[in-house]
């Protein structure tokens, strides 16, 4: 899905990564690598990056570029280029967390 230097399927525990969904899969890269992935996408490609324990989209072949102005992600703020299909989440790798409750 991206091509990057080094993408993982898995982090210890205690560990917050970036699930990274397009049209061709999914993937996992922790979120306290810096690097740049490029994802392909519908229309185009997608260039996400990790830095400082941050996540942004910060190029996409899109029209509007909405993705690219959203700033950057975190826990229950996704990040999301509709029309190339490429969603971006940052979530912790500990089962203790919650994104949500409900009764």
């Amino acid at each position: 899905l991206l091509s990057a230097p080094h993408a993982l399927a898995s982090l210890g525990a205690d560990h917050e990564a970036v699930v990274v969904r397009g049209p061709e899969g999914v993937t996992t890269v922790p979120l306290a690598d810096s690097a740049r992935y490029v994802v392909p996408g519908h229309v185009g490609d997608v260039v996400v990056e990790v830095k400082d324990g941050a996540v942004r989209i910060v190029a996409a072949d899109c029209p509007d570029h909405v993705c690219v102005r959203m700033g950057s992600g975190g826990p229950g703020r996704p990040l999301i280029c509709a029309p190339n299909g490429v969603s971006v989440l940052t979530v912790a790798d500990d089962a203790k967390e919650f994104d949500a409750l409900s009764r």
